[in-house]
């Protein structure tokens, strides 16, 4: 299984471990809305293989353009098949909106998961 790792260049500190690219994408772009532009400067993402061979993905400013390209981009989201924009850039806790109760909002009818 791959993992990918976010590091912060100037102390070569890990700053978040994730199994997938979009975890560790979501924290740099989360970085950025927290603490400016200037925060992905000093950062850098790479991936690790299975077979333990590491591999540079980006870093920079190339590493928040990345960010912003890839988490704006619709995902699927379970098996319900539906498309969502990553906005959410904490824990994202989306689940499918397979309905399991109704109930009626005034006029309008509205679903729940």
């Amino acid at each position: 299984m791959k993992s990918y790792a976010v590091w912060e260049l100037r102390t070569n500190n890990l700053v978040g471990d994730f199994d997938n690219e979009h975890g560790a994408l979501a924290l740099v772009l989360d970085g950025i809305e927290r603490n400016g532009e200037d925060i992905a400067n000093n950062l850098y993402l790479n991936v690790q293989d299975e077979g333990g061979n590491i591999e540079l993905i980006a870093h920079g400013q190339e590493l928040a353009d990345l960010a912003r390209r890839k988490l704006s981009e619709p995902h699927v989201i379970g098996s319900c098949g539906l498309r969502a924009p990553c906005q959410d850039l904490g824990v994202l806790a989306l689940a499918c909106p397979v309905v399991t109760n109704e109930r009626t909002n005034g006029d309008e009818k509205t679903r729940e998961a």
